[in-house]
Protein backbone atom coordinates (compact mmCIF):
# COMPACT_ATOMS: atom_id res chain seq x y z
CA UNK A 1 0.00 0.00 0.00
CA UNK A 2 2.84 2.40 0.87
CA UNK A 3 4.59 1.75 -2.45
CA UNK A 4 1.35 2.32 -4.37
CA UNK A 5 0.70 5.60 -2.52
CA UNK A 6 4.24 6.86 -3.31
CA UNK A 7 3.94 5.91 -7.01
CA UNK A 8 0.53 7.58 -7.19
CA UNK A 9 1.94 10.82 -5.71
CA UNK A 10 4.83 10.78 -8.20
CA UNK A 11 2.45 10.29 -11.12
CA UNK A 12 0.23 13.13 -9.91
CA UNK A 13 3.23 15.46 -9.57
CA UNK A 14 4.32 14.62 -13.16
CA UNK A 15 0.81 15.45 -14.42
CA UNK A 16 0.87 18.71 -12.46
CA UNK A 17 4.27 19.57 -14.00
CA UNK A 18 2.81 18.99 -17.47
CA UNK A 19 -0.10 21.32 -16.65
CA UNK A 20 2.28 23.97 -15.35
CA UNK A 21 4.42 23.64 -18.50
CA UNK A 22 1.35 24.05 -20.74
CA UNK A 23 0.24 27.15 -18.84
CA UNK A 24 3.77 28.59 -19.00
CA UNK A 25 3.92 27.93 -22.74
CA UNK A 26 0.60 29.70 -23.30
CA UNK A 27 1.73 32.69 -21.22
CA UNK A 28 4.90 32.97 -23.31
CA UNK A 29 3.14 32.56 -26.67
CA UNK A 30 0.38 35.15 -26.15
CA UNK A 31 2.69 38.24 -26.28
CA UNK A 32 4.57 36.80 -29.26
CA UNK A 33 1.34 36.25 -31.18
CA UNK A 34 0.10 39.76 -30.34
CA UNK A 35 3.43 41.25 -31.49
CA UNK A 36 3.30 39.36 -34.80
CA UNK A 37 -0.28 40.49 -35.45
CA UNK A 38 0.58 44.15 -34.77
CA UNK A 39 3.74 43.93 -36.88
CA UNK A 40 1.78 42.45 -39.77
CA UNK A 41 -0.81 45.23 -39.48
CA UNK A 42 1.83 47.93 -39.71
CA UNK A 43 3.60 46.24 -42.63
CA UNK A 44 0.23 46.03 -44.38
CA UNK A 45 -0.40 49.75 -43.75
CA UNK A 46 3.03 50.66 -45.13
CA UNK A 47 2.73 48.54 -48.25
CA UNK A 48 -0.78 49.74 -49.08
CA UNK A 49 -0.20 53.44 -48.49
CA UNK A 50 0.39 56.02 -51.19
CA UNK A 51 2.31 58.53 -49.11
CA UNK A 52 4.67 58.28 -46.15
CA UNK A 53 5.36 61.47 -44.19
CA UNK A 54 8.47 61.53 -42.04
CA UNK A 55 8.46 64.04 -39.19
CA UNK A 56 10.92 64.96 -36.48
CA UNK A 57 9.95 66.44 -33.16
CA UNK A 58 12.79 68.39 -31.57
CA UNK A 59 11.01 68.80 -28.25
CA UNK A 60 12.72 71.43 -26.11
CA UNK A 61 16.04 70.77 -27.81
CA UNK A 62 17.49 68.83 -24.92
CA UNK A 63 19.57 65.68 -25.22
CA UNK A 64 17.33 62.73 -26.06
CA UNK A 65 14.27 64.97 -26.24
CA UNK A 66 13.54 64.41 -29.93
CA UNK A 67 11.35 61.87 -31.68
CA UNK A 68 11.12 60.61 -35.23
CA UNK A 69 7.70 59.48 -36.37
CA UNK A 70 6.11 58.44 -39.65
CA UNK A 71 2.55 58.71 -40.93
CA UNK A 72 1.28 56.46 -43.70
CA UNK A 73 -1.53 57.87 -45.81
CA UNK A 74 -3.99 56.30 -48.20
CA UNK A 75 -7.51 57.23 -49.29
CA UNK A 76 -8.86 55.09 -46.44
CA UNK A 77 -6.49 55.84 -43.57
CA UNK A 78 -3.91 58.17 -42.08
CA UNK A 79 -2.03 56.31 -39.35
CA UNK A 80 1.15 56.73 -37.36
CA UNK A 81 3.37 53.67 -37.51
CA UNK A 82 5.78 52.53 -34.85
CA UNK A 83 8.10 50.40 -36.98
CA UNK A 84 11.54 51.98 -37.15
CA UNK A 85 11.76 53.16 -40.76
CA UNK A 86 13.78 56.32 -40.20
CA UNK A 87 13.10 57.90 -43.57
CA UNK A 88 15.11 61.06 -42.93
CA UNK A 89 18.31 59.39 -44.11
CA UNK A 90 19.20 57.88 -47.47
CA UNK A 91 20.17 54.57 -45.84
CA UNK A 92 16.80 54.10 -44.19
CA UNK A 93 15.63 50.69 -43.09
CA UNK A 94 14.28 49.12 -46.28
CA UNK A 95 13.17 45.86 -44.70
CA UNK A 96 9.53 46.89 -44.27
CA UNK A 97 9.27 49.45 -47.08
CA UNK A 98 7.84 49.02 -50.58
CA UNK A 99 10.36 48.59 -53.38
CA UNK A 100 9.03 51.52 -55.45
CA UNK A 101 9.22 54.14 -52.70
CA UNK A 102 10.42 57.47 -54.05
CA UNK A 103 11.29 60.67 -52.20
CA UNK A 104 9.35 63.68 -53.49
CA UNK A 105 8.88 67.31 -52.47
CA UNK A 106 5.74 69.31 -51.69
CA UNK A 107 5.38 70.57 -55.28
CA UNK A 108 5.45 67.03 -56.68
CA UNK A 109 2.92 66.04 -54.02
CA UNK A 110 0.62 68.87 -55.12
CA UNK A 111 1.02 67.74 -58.74
CA UNK A 112 -0.45 64.40 -57.61
CA UNK A 113 -3.50 66.32 -56.36
CA UNK A 114 -2.60 65.83 -52.69
CA UNK A 115 -1.86 68.52 -50.15
CA UNK A 116 -0.75 67.96 -46.57
CA UNK A 117 -1.09 70.69 -43.96
CA UNK A 118 0.07 70.75 -40.38
CA UNK A 119 -1.64 73.08 -37.95
CA UNK A 120 -0.65 74.57 -34.61
CA UNK A 121 -3.50 72.67 -32.93
CA UNK A 122 -1.52 69.47 -33.68
CA UNK A 123 -3.60 68.08 -36.49
CA UNK A 124 -2.49 66.77 -39.85
CA UNK A 125 -4.90 67.67 -42.63
CA UNK A 126 -4.77 65.71 -45.87
CA UNK A 127 -6.54 67.09 -48.93
CA UNK A 128 -7.05 65.24 -52.18
CA UNK A 129 -8.16 67.35 -55.16
CA UNK A 130 -9.14 70.13 -52.75
CA UNK A 131 -11.33 67.89 -50.59
CA UNK A 132 -10.44 67.08 -46.98
CA UNK A 133 -10.00 63.31 -46.69
CA UNK A 134 -8.22 63.03 -43.33
CA UNK A 135 -7.90 65.03 -40.14
CA UNK A 136 -5.61 63.24 -37.70
CA UNK A 137 -4.65 64.36 -34.19
CA UNK A 138 -0.93 64.10 -33.49
CA UNK A 139 0.42 62.68 -30.25
CA UNK A 140 0.64 65.31 -27.51
CA UNK A 141 4.29 64.49 -26.70
CA UNK A 142 5.41 65.84 -30.10
CA UNK A 143 6.18 69.52 -30.49
CA UNK A 144 8.61 71.70 -32.48
CA UNK A 145 7.77 69.44 -35.41
CA UNK A 146 9.45 69.56 -38.82
CA UNK A 147 8.61 67.63 -41.95
CA UNK A 148 11.73 65.67 -42.86
CA UNK A 149 10.54 63.98 -46.00
CA UNK A 150 7.67 62.99 -48.21
CA UNK A 151 7.78 59.59 -49.84
CA UNK A 152 5.49 58.35 -52.60
CA UNK A 153 4.70 54.71 -53.23
CA UNK A 154 4.30 54.35 -57.00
Amino acid sequence: IIICIIKNKKLNSINENKKIFKIFLIIILIPIIIFIILLYKEIYLINHSNILLSYSSRGNGGFGDGYEFVYVINDKYCEEISIDVDLSYEYYNKLFLPKKLKKINKIELQNLGIEVAFSNDKYIYVYKNGKLIHKKKINEKYFNIDLDGIFYNE
